[in-house]
């Protein structure tokens, strides 16, 4: 627990479950935006009020104040696609955004082991609470080299994934996302939802070009072609959203 905000330390490795609050240096700002997206579900209590939860943490919480690029999918997603997203993990720079999602759908697991093979920094946000002996040792290498940071919201009680927890969770990474990458969203489904929560509050949204996403263009999501995908994490790029963000690489 950290008892002086202002003087907070992260040790370059460890699996200890550090608790940031309110008011500490290293509370992420997205917060508030999926605490207004959140707060009818009564989630917290009336003590959290305004401020926000505490939020657990392992790994290098400086990539917190990295540009990042959040990552959602519908589960169930057209073939092309999900092999269009393998490429955009393939191919994000190693030196570009940090990659933030939930990487729970099969197709997101394997974005997420590649994303770690290829050295490019990750934040995983599961739909439970954190627990140190659920932290995978294959994962050893990146918290020592501080490419990786685990964060929830979640509490004791909230040990097990469930259908509202993962709506929660997915609502978080689109608050806490520098730009959020959608490359498919069902019509009418949950991660459509979330997009337009998150166009409602004026954030940039892209997915790929692609005829199965015209609703979401529709709706004024940014559409990238496959070529252009490794740029989208790159915020020097021309056609980089992170310029309509307003917000440069860190």
């Amino acid at each position: 627990m950290l008892t002086e905000p202002h003087h907070t330390r992260v040790p370059a490795l460890s699996r200890s479950i550090l608790t940031v609050r309110p008011g500490d240096t290293l509370y992420p700002p997205g917060v508030r935006h999926w605490l207004a997206w959140t707060r009818r579900d009564g989630l917290f209590g009336t003590d959290d009020g305004c401020a926000g939860p505490a939020l657990s943490l392992v790994g290098d919480a400086g990539l917190l104040s990295r540009t990042s690029v959040g990552l959602l999918c519908s589960v169930r997603c057209p073939g092309r696609i999900v092999l269009s997203a393998y490429d955009f993990a393939r191919k994000t720079p190693q030196d570009g955004a940090v990659i933030i999602g939930g990487f729970h759908s099969p197709m997101e697991r394997t974005c997420l082991q590649t994303l770690l093979a290829r050295h490019v920094p990750v934040i995983y946000c599961p739909a439970r609470r954190l627990h140190e002996r659920g932290i995978p040792r294959a994962w050893d290498a990146a918290l020592a080299e501080q490419r990786l940071l685990i964060l929830s919201p979640f509490v004791g009680s909230q040990r097990r994934v469930t259908r509202d927890l993962a709506r929660q969770r997915n609502l978080l990474i689109a608050a806490l996302a520098t730009v959020l990458f959608v490359p498919y969203a069902l019509r009418g489904g949950n991660t459509e939802a979330v997009v337009r929560l998150r166009l409602h509050s004026g954030m940039p949204v892209c997915t790929l070009e692609d005829g199965e996403n015209e609703h979401l263009m529709g709706l004024g999501v940014r559409g990238f072609a496959v070529a252009e995908l490794p740029g989208m994490a790159r915020p020097g790029e021309a056609r980089s959203p992170f310029r309509e963000s307003g917000k440069g690489l860190v």
